[in-house]
């Protein structure tokens, strides 16, 4: 996997988020157009590449969101599972 580092940020095209992800290409550049996932236009061109981080922190996010996991109930909800037999 290809990546690009600007700064101190590394950056991932949409073929490579979308890999990652397990989404087509399309979905995630609709997801762009959307204003869904965090961005970083290429000046002078028509680039777009997703901040590694970035995107971390925003499936990190939508996991929590999709589960219904926050981090005041995800240690009760672990100590429960625990406990089961």
């Amino acid at each position: 996997m290809s990546k690009y580092e600007i700064g101190s940020r590394w950056l991932l095209r949409v073929p490579e988020v979308a890999s990652l992800l397990g989404v087509s290409v399309r979905t995630i550049r609709e997801w762009i157009s959307a204003g869904v996932l965090p961005v970083v236009r290429v000046p002078g061109g028509r680039a777009v590449l997703v901040p590694k981080r970035e995107l971390d922190m925003w499936v990190q996010q939508h996991t929590r969101a999709a589960t219904g996991l926050t981090s005041s109930n995800a240690a009760s909800t672990n100590a429960a599972a625990a406990r089961q037999p």
